[in-house]
């Protein structure tokens, strides 16, 4: 059984997060609409598409975020990650996920007025699924690398992390190289426009600041469009554009997208 003060550091802190980020889709929803309606395409297909891949990276957003709450808190309290733990983990997971994403289905539902008739694509339901089912596969991965950690030098550092990279001694480094899914390449591309955007308009950036972090825009710009992006430098620059941002007062929707971004790559921003 969880212990109830991890379980209810973790409630509060998934609280937050998803209240974030409840705030920032309705704008991203928001967005789409009148930018298809600008078209004069409201009522179209391709209104729904947009929107459905918005619902989809949403719950994949959102599922990132709340197993980076029990990963951290987890890893705080030093507590193993065992298989009966981690199926404890994904149930409670699953239900935050419900209580904190309410405004989802209702999302979902509205598409048919849009159509005005059936909703093509992926139900509400294989939506979510889909999430879940990838972030289950990154909490096995965990709980790989814990029964793993009794075979190996007692000097291992475990980090709770995509994909379990383990890092070990002193000097030593870790490296993967898995290739980025579409979704995350687009979300990541949504976070850098959004950050450039507040970048540029922003008056309280020294012309040093604001060239430096308009260099990171551009190096991760560059990452994403090469035929293997690196996760690490994609990585290391949102963090560099995390920093900046965050001093700008006018920027907290950049800033949720960013760490929305960032947590599909495993990343976890405050």
């Amino acid at each position: 059984m969880i212990d109830p003060d991890v379980l209810s550091v973790v409630e509060k802190r998934v609280a937050q997060d998803l209240e974030d980020r409840r705030g920032m889709f309705e704008r991203e929803v928001a967005q789409i609409k009148e930018r298809m309606a600008a078209r004069n395409a409201f009522y179209s297909s391709a209104t729904v598409r947009c929107i459905l891949d918005a619902i989809g990276n949403e719950f994949r957003v959102r599922v990132s975020l709340i197993w980076h709450a029990f990963a951290r808190a987890l890893d705080a309290k030093g507590i193993l990650l065992t298989d009966n733990l981690s199926s404890e983990v994904k149930e409670r997971l699953g239900g935050m996920l419900d209580k904190e994403s309410h405004d989802l289905p209702k999302d979902h539902q509205e598409l048919a007025g849009i159509t005005r008739g059936p909703v093509p694509g992926k139900s509400l339901a294989q939506l979510k699924a889909a999430a879940l089912d990838r972030i289950f596969t990154e909490i096995e991965y965990a709980v790989l690398k814990q029964s793993a950690r009794t075979e190996t030098d007692s000097r291992v550092v475990n980090i709770y992390q995509s994909y379990g990279i383990v890092q070990s001694g002193a000097g030593s480094s870790a490296s993967l190289t898995v290739k980025l899914a579409s979704e995350e390449l687009r979300e990541i591309q949504k976070a850098i426009e959004s950050v450039k955007q507040v970048i540029q308009e922003s008056s309280s950036l020294r012309s040093d600041e604001r060239d430096q972090a308009l260099e990171l825009v551009s190096d991760v710009e560059k990452e994403t469009n090469r035929d293997q992006p690196n996760r690490f430098r994609i990585c290391g620059a949102l963090q560099g554009l995390a920093t900046t941002v965050r001093t700008i007062a006018a920027a907290p929707q950049a800033y949720e997208v960013l760490k929305g971004a960032a947590a599909l790559l495993g990343l976890q921003l405050p």
